[in-house]
């Protein structure tokens, strides 16, 4: 009994052990793993949260050199086809310049050239302008005879038609009385015969009666149309007498007017031939001016150019240093992404190492609670012995 006993307690002590190690263990296993898991993680972020924000950072100075040499290069070309328009808008201007001088030289040689030949023909000029004066004053007289030739046809046209017209009706008229008296003449046919011869003596006196009187109408008609043709014939030389007149004084102050206008000619002649003189010397002033100004003009464009091809190299060079400079920088920043990944590699290889620790720490974890089982069922099997060994023993008393 004493022997189970002290194995009883033996075992007892151990299992407390045993357990008090366990839990020591498990604690210890619990606040290194959750201690390293934390150190771990917090590391891992902190080196995380690094890595971004130089990615961010580096991203922005990629894009920010990106824009300045976006801009660099819109400066060049900006430089590059001002200097070229401005070469192009300088020949442009000296050449329209030189045409434009040229066509008002050509023009003023014109006009020399013009009054020159009004001063060498003025004689011809007068010669032409009297015939001519001549000619048209001739074709006007020919031409309102004969406007006045077709009125003096037009009315006679009329007249003859009006006449015409009156002549068809006294003939109407004259059929009409014929119709009446062989109406008459029929009826008095029917009375007895003992009066045809007075009737017919009646009918021939009455006809003669007619006869003559429409002969005299007839003659009173013709004198009063010759009278109205003689009084036409009349106004007709009266007015050819007027429009002689008028011509003749029309004549008279078309000559009145081609002396005053030969007068005013030769003193126009005059005036060209002296004011020509006058500017002829302007327009060389003129021109001598005008080349002077733009000579210095030319100067001025010409140094100009010279100073924006000095700035246009200039920032070449800038543009050069600045993409040597991205060049530098973008290696750096290809090294520093290859640090990077290579920091992450081995922090990857950290999480996997602890992961195993973990995992080992787990096994042995499970491994002593498969102890701590074993040693239980050991003391319940020793503590079956005892109880059983204590009842023999009792049985035994």
């Amino acid at each position: 009994y004493d022997t189970l006993n002290s194995e009883k307690q033996e075992l007892v002590k151990k299992l407390s052990k045993s357990e008090l190690e366990l839990s020591q263990i498990n604690k210890s296993a619990d606040i290194n793993q959750s201690k390293t898991a934390d150190k771990s993680s917090l590391e891992m972020k902190l080196e995380n949260e690094t890595l971004k924000n130089k990615c961010e950072s580096l991203l922005k100075e990629k894009l920010e050199y990106k824009k300045l040499l976006t801009d660099l290069q819109g400066q060049v070309n900006e430089s590059r086809r001002r200097i070229s328009q401005l070469e192009h808008n300088l020949s442009q201007e000296s050449s329209s310049s030189s045409r434009d001088w040229e066509k008002e030289l050509n023009q003023y040689k014109d006009l020399v050239k013009e009054l020159t030949d009004q001063l060498n023909n003025g004689g011809n000029r007068d010669t032409y302008l009297d015939a001519r004066l001549k000619q048209l004053e001739l074709e006007l007289q020919e031409k309102d005879a004969q406007l006045q030739r077709l009125k003096d046809l037009d009315t006679i046209k009329d007249e003859r038609d009006q006449l015409v017209t009156k002549l068809k009706n006294q003939a109407m008229n004259f059929e009409q009385f014929v119709k009446n008296q062989r109406q008459v003449s029929a009826e008095l046919n029917l009375s007895p015969r003992n009066e045809g011869v007075d009737l017919q003596k009646l009918r021939e006196m009455s006809v003669k009666e007619v006869r003559e009187e429409m002969e005299l109408k007839v003659a009173d008609e013709l004198r009063i149309i010759e009278q109205q043709h003689q009084d036409k014939q009349n106004q007709v030389e009266e007015k050819y007498k007027s429009i002689l007149a008028e011509l003749s004084r029309r004549y008279d102050e078309k000559t009145k007017e081609l002396e005053a206008a030969k007068e005013s000619m030769l003193q126009e002649k005059v005036k060209l031939h002296n004011s020509f003189k006058e500017q002829e010397q302007i327009i060389s002033q003129m021109i001598d001016i005008r080349l002077r100004a733009y000579k210095k003009e030319l100067i001025a464009r010409k140094i100009k150019i010279q100073e924006l091809q000095g700035e246009l190299r200039k920032k070449e060079m800038d543009i050069e240093e600045e993409k040597n400079y991205m060049a530098q920088v973008m290696s750096q920043w290809a090294a520093e992404m290859e640090e990077m990944k290579k920091h992450e590699v081995s922090m990857q290889e950290e999480v996997e190492r602890l992961k195993e620790a973990d995992r080992r720490l787990r096994e042995d974890v499970r491994e002593l609670q498969e102890n701590d089982k074993r040693i239980r069922e050991s003391f319940d099997t020793l503590k079956h012995k005892y109880q059983v060994a204590k009842t023999t023993a009792q049985n035994y008393k």
